[in-house]
Order: C-alpha cells, then sequence, then structure tokens
C-alpha cells in the first residue's frame, strides 16, 4: 500500500484503491497460485518466478465476497504486514547506511552478502565489507572495531529476526483466512503451498 504518493516507473502496476481487504487477497498465496497459472512469467529470481501484473491478468484475480468481520480481520493483517515490512525494511536499510558510512571509502558499494549483513557471520560479512569497498584486509581483523560492531549487529539481528517472525506469524494466519474463504481442502492447501514455493 502506497501511503508516501511514491512516484512509479512505467512498468509498474498499481490498483488505484485504498483497500487492505483487497491488498490482503492480492497477497496471498491462493491469488499467487492463481496468478501463477494465468499470468506469462518475467524471469526466476532468487528461486522464485516474478511476473509481470498487467491488468489483462489481474482482472481475471477471483476475489472472494467475506462477512464484515472476516473483511476487516483480512485487511487488518495485510495492514499489519505492511506495517511490519516497512519496520524491517528500514532497520536493515539504516543499518546498511551506517556500514557505508564507516567501511566505505568513496569507492564501491555493498555487494550482494554485504547488503544482506544480517546473514553472514561477523568473519564472512567483513569478507564481503573487503570485497565491496576494495580494502585491504576485513575490518572485522582489528580487535577492537570487531568488539564494537560485533554487539550491534547482534542486537539488529535479533531486531530483524523478530520482525520477520512477526511477518511470517502475520502472512499465516492471512493466508489461513483466504484459504477458509475459497474453502479449499487440507490436501489443496498443501497442493497450492507446494506450487507457490517450487
Amino acid at each position: 500500500m502506497d501511503k508516501e504518493s511514491l512516484i512509479f516507473g512505467d512498468t509498474a502496476f498499481m490498483v488505484p484503491r485504498q483497500d487492505y481487504y483487497l491488498l490482503g487477497i492480492l497477497a496471498s498465496w491462493a491469488t499467487w497460485f492463481f496468478l501463477s497459472r494465468t499470468a506469462q512469467p518475467l524471469r526466476l529470481r532468487s528461486n522464485r518466478w516474478q511476473y509481470r501484473l498487467k491488468a489483462q491478468y489481474v482482472e481475471r484475480v477471483p476475489v472472494p465476497d467475506a462477512g464484515d468481520g472476516e473483511r476487516a480481520a483480512i485487511a487488518e493483517l495485510a495492514e499489519r504486514c505492511c506495517d511490519i515490512g516497512t519496520k524491517r525494511y528500514e532497520l536493515q536499510s539504516a543499518v546498511r547506511r551506517r556500514i557505508t558510512q564507516t567501511f566505505g571509502t568513496g569507492c564501491g558499494t555493498l555487494n550482494t552478502k554485504a547488503e544482506s549483513w544480517w546473514e553472514p557471520s561477523l568473519s564472512d560479512l567483513g569478507t564481503a565489507l573487503k570485497a565491496s569497498f576494495k580494502l585491504p584486509a576485513s575490518p572485522f581483523k582489528n580487535p577492537r572495531v570487531a568488539d564494537d560492531w560485533e554487539p550491534y549487529l547482534e542486537q539488529k539481528r535479533a531486531e530483524v529476526a523478530s520482525f520477520t517472525k512477526q511477518l511470517a506469524d502475520a502472512e499465516a494466519e492471512l493466508n489461513d483466512r483466504v484459504f477458509r474463504l475459497f474453502k479449499l481442502t487440507p490436501d489443496e492447501i498443501r497442493l497450492l503451498q507446494h506450487e507457490v514455493e517450487h
């Protein structure tokens, strides 16, 4: 949901409505399963297919009817997912900026491993920073630097993990509610989840 009046590029697609119930339905695994069977894939990225969500595909997405209570619950979950995702992204970006300001030497940018600073160990992150900024050695070979950064990164990793768990829990509940609206059986849900994951 765009809350900041962002400007979209020429290949972005949007639904001009502020409707968190609709967002919950569109973001659900049920919808992505439908789109994976109807929309033309664009490319495979990080082992997941990406789709161009043109009107000709999205306008065919089934949107189930729901009572006011279920509509409100799905809308609240969709909004919660947006808020948690935004907080996690802002945290990840703030640490990236701090890493770049501290270790960047005016040349180079964070490589993929350093961009995902919450995943590698301190040693592996140091190696990624060395490669990113063309440093003579890992900055964490200096014990004082490592001692300063290790607790900071551990705290921030824990915060990212907490946001990730909160997001996964909210998404799981949202998906369960949408599955029930479509009256899917447990076997159908397992098949759908397997297909969307792969």
